[in-house]
């Protein structure tokens, strides 16, 4: 039997910015169009296709609760096909639970530095880990031009294809 190969997927400032609870009033008394208006990262639309046909499965693995999690997907994307990561709000941190990958191929997207100690541990574990550059507000409002899951993308292709 051949390892599975697996995308574990953040959402808040990898595919899309929104005004999140700790910074919502804040933010959209400043930028109004974020009330309830999460905007899209450029070309998530694609990476998530691309995804959808390199892994044999995606899971969000996000603080994001899981019906709004699935609802922000088909809205925003029209995406649905990915599992949720329930371990996902344990003290310990995201890769808690990350062992029963073990022997599969598994890709870890987020906004955070390799350096970070859940970065670490994903890949002591035989993962690998993918940062992208977060995409914030000032970012999505001003439209900037951003290929962060271009490159990602490529990186993916590079690792899917090594192993």
């Amino acid at each position: 039997m051949s390892a599975k190969k697996i995308l574990m997927l953040d959402l808040e400032g990898v595919l899309f910015v929104t005004a999140c609870p700790r910074t919502k009033g804040t933010m959209v008394k400043k930028y109004p169009i974020l009330k309830n208006n999460p905007l899209p990262r450029p070309h998530a639309k694609k990476f998530l296709e691309e995804c959808g046909r390199i892994f044999d499965e995606i899971i969000l693995n996000t603080r994001v609760a899981e019906p709004l999690a699935r609802k922000l997907m088909q809205n925003l994307f029209g995406f649905m096909n990915f599992g949720y990561w329930s371990e996902f709000g344990n003290p310990c941190g995201k890769a808690t639970g990350y062992e029963k990958f073990s022997g599969d191929r598994l890709v870890h997207i987020e906004d955070e530095s390799p350096d970070n100690p859940e970065a670490k541990r994903i890949m002591e574990l035989g993962h690998h880990y993918v940062s992208v550059r977060h995409w914030g507000f000032a970012a999505a409002l001003e439209g900037r031009q951003d290929d962060e899951l271009l490159k990602a993308l490529e990186k993916i292709k590079g690792i899917i294809s090594r192993n």
